[in-house]
């Protein structure tokens, strides 16, 4: 069963790892190049998304280390 969660947390983490790289690539193009993070709901939205993607990432990274101490 370790070998489950194991293979399946990479996996989620390989995919919050792509969007992340995604997210940078917006918030470079779109909120900063394009100057839109002067409306406060696109800046807000592009902040939560950031966090709740570099959450995500550590959450994946904890259950990796702790099946790996299995």
């Amino acid at each position: 069963m370790n070998v489950t969660v194991e293979w399946s947390a990479s996996l989620m983490f390989a995919f919050e790892i792509t969007l992340i790289v995604c997210l940078t690539h917006n918030i470079w193009r779109y909120l900063i190049k394009q100057r839109r993070y002067k409306s406060f709901h696109i800046a807000y939205f592009y902040v939560l998304a950031a966090m709740i993607a570099v959450t995500r990432a550590v959450w994946f990274i904890n259950i990796l280390v702790v099946v790996a101490e299995e």
